[in-house]
């Protein structure tokens, strides 16, 4: 999971499950069909696959590695589904082996099964808190060599049932463990070198930028977090295109490889203000602000360069915090050691659900790169910052008369924002506002929009200061009390206004009816669905061909479609391997009807584990913030 998250993204977590109980329904079939001659020869099966699992660990890494497959490009290129098929199956070997291993240790001493599947389960748990805690000392890639010793101590183990060789299976096991060590430190394998991170994720691209250099890695289980200087790394999205200063040169922050903001020089912060996320500090006074999601603290520095007094600022991941504390206070003025700043180390939505303050400003600004948002990376994503739930909770943690702030980025067509727009209408519904459309306000700039959700209505004056704020910078007005279409779609114009129609469709029109013929899904996302960043629509599908041809691609939402061939190759791969064989089993062996009530029980079970297993490890990343956690 870690790997994949690196390699492509995390939400890839589903794959892996659904590898890993292949692999165990494959091998129950297996030794379903050859199981006399597999219990016949115990031992030497049971140390021939307990070897080949540790062999294909190793295989099945150096192998995906170098397997082509690329979800940006399923969309257009169909020898990816090929790739895809290939990577499924170069990863379930591993699962498949160790599965063989289990089912032969319960189908030979079936009169022991309570013991050896309550000794499994402690070990499955053991390994569960083991991985998590090695990902705090050791990059993921590293681990692999952990689970490669634990491989071999598990071969060696079994040969102990000779009592004469325990000497030497304990001599293996120590020799197994320094090696373990030493690979560790030096990485003799290269498997570092073999890491193939997709091209299009943030990392990729800047270390083939001028003078690139790497200055940080930190690893836990939240993240790999590197730190990357270059002349070129100049990160100011959406900014005005009236702003002529010079927009200083930073320090590229990536998790997992992907883009998570920029470290920035606090003397050269003069061009925040010309971003649409500084929209908020231009239309009341502020004193105290929340930013969630702080990351390398530009939306913390622009709110001290506003004049803010009190600033609380909410990060996931303690890396990063560390990086900005330590290693980079020099560069950013010791932001985060400030008496008027207070950081916290917490997932957002749980900050939000402890504390009981409330704040004249809550700030989410770009909480990922515009790359993957771009390319419906997401689409699988599970978030739960912008539910309707959230924006909720956002509301009941503002100052009479404060302000949320949230800034996403621009798509084409639309919607993100519109989605976004309409989660806001309903949370004030669901709150109690009577009429929403005198409580928001949307503007946007050539890549980025501001959605601003004020506790009490906007008044006239301050209605002036955002109009005079987007003429500044020729932002362009999406919604405010009293817009007309005269009013919007000046700067970066569009073919047809459509943020100013959907709008006005959502606050003034049917809303049902909107949302079930715009050609994207643009409901609320609930935290019982919170796939905020699913937009993908069946029947827009065929509008799209009709319409547009082969240029539907860049409108496409691609995870959806990864989503899809997956679950088609693993039913497929599932017949073929699971139920097929079957059908060969000697007819002694089973009647026809116990083989039918066999299916259905095992069926029904497997159904029951994945509804409670998938189910559960949604709702815990509320809680926990990450997968691997849950």
């Amino acid at each position: 999971m870690r790997i994949f998250s690196m390699t492509q993204w995390y939400h890839f977590a589903y794959m892996i499950i659904s590898i890993a109980l292949l692999g165990f329904g494959v091998s129950g079939t297996v030794i379903s069909v050859v199981r006399t001659r597999l219990t016949r020869r115990f031992s030497f099966y049971y140390r021939l696959f307990a070897g080949l699992f540790t062999l294909s660990i190793l295989g099945s890494y150096l192998l995906s590695q170098r397997n082509r497959f690329n979800p940006f490009e399923i969309v257009w290129d169909p020898r990816q589904y090929l790739f895809l098929v290939e990577y499924y199956l170069v990863l379930f070997v591993p699962f498949f082996l160790a599965a063989l291993c289990l089912g032969l240790a319960f189908t030979r001493y079936t009169e022991r099964i309570g013991l050896l599947y309550g000794v499994n389960l402690v070990g499955s748990g053991v390994g569960a808190i083991g991985i998590i805690v090695c990902f705090y000392f050791f990059h993921p890639v590293e681990v692999l060599y952990i689970i490669l010793g634990i491989g071999c101590w598990g071969t060696a183990a079994a040969f102990l049932r000779r009592k004469k060789r325990a000497g030497m299976v304990v001599a293996v096991m120590l020799g197994v463990g320094v090696v373990v060590v030493f690979a560790l430190r030096s990485d003799p394998l290269g498997l570092r070198e073999h890491l193939r991170i997709s091209e299009y994720k943030g990392l990729s691209a800047a270390k083939k930028f001028p003078d690139a250099q790497m200055l940080t890695e930190s690893v836990s289980p939240l993240g790999v977090v590197q730190t990357v200087s270059s002349p070129v790394i100049r990160y100011a999205p959406g900014i005005s295109l009236n702003y002529t200063g010079e927009i200083p040169s930073q320090i590229g922050l990536f998790v997992d490889a992907g883009n998570a903001g920029v470290i920035v020089d606090a003397a050269n912060a003069e061009y925040l203000d010309f971003l649409s996320s500084s929209l908020v500090y231009h239309v009341r006074p502020i004193s105290r602000a929340l930013i969630l999601g702080a990351g390398g603290g530009t939306d913390v520095l622009n709110a001290l360069a506003h004049g803010v007094a009190s600033v609380e600022a909410v990060e996931v991941n303690p890396d990063v915090l560390r990086l900005v504390r330590e290693r980079f206070a020099d560069v950013t003025g010791h932001l985060y050691a400030r008496p008027d700043v207070r950081v916290f180390a917490q997932e957002a939505r749980g900050f939000i659900e402890m504390t009981s303050a409330t704040y004249e400003t809550i700030q989410l600004s770009l909480l990922d790169s515009f790359g993957a948002s771009a390319a419906g990376v997401h689409a699988l994503h599970e978030n739960y910052l912008y539910t309707l739930e959230a924006l909720t909770r956002y509301y009941e943690r503002l100052a009479s008369g404060g302000i949320l702030s949230i800034t996403r980025w621009v798509r084409f067509p639309p919607r993100d924002t519109i989605k976004l727009f309409a989660t806001a209408v309903e949370a004030l519904e669901r709150v109690g506002i009577a009429d929403a459309s005198q409580h928001l306000v949307c503007i946007r700039s050539w890549a980025t929009s501001t959605v601003l959700v004020s506790a009490s209505p906007f008044t006239s004056e301050e209605l002036a200061r955002v109009q005079q704020f987007c003429h500044d910078r020729s932002f362009d007005l999406a919604y405010f009390p009293g817009i007309t279409r005269e009013d919007a779609n000046r700067y970066t114009q569009l073919p047809s206004a459509e943020y100013y129609v959907a709008a006005q469709a959502i606050l003034f029109g049917d809303r049902e009816a909107f949302y079930r013929d715009y050609p994207y899904y643009i409901r609320p996302a609930r935290d019982g669905s919170p796939y905020f960043f699913h937009f993908f629509k069946w029947k827009s599908l065929m509008t799209l061909l009709r319409t547009m041809g082969k240029e539907w691609i860049p409108f496409m939402e691609w995870g959806f479609l990864v989503l899809l061939a997956t679950l088609l190759q693993a039913g497929i791969l599932s017949i073929l391997l699971i139920l097929v064989p079957l059908l060969f089993l000697p007819r002694r062996a089973t009647r026809l009807r116990d083989r039918g009530a066999t299916v259905v029980y095992f069926t029904c079970l497997g159904l029951g584990y994945l509804f409670i297993e998938v189910v559960y490890i949604q709702k815990f990343t509320l809680f926990l913030a990450n997968p691997v956690f849950s």
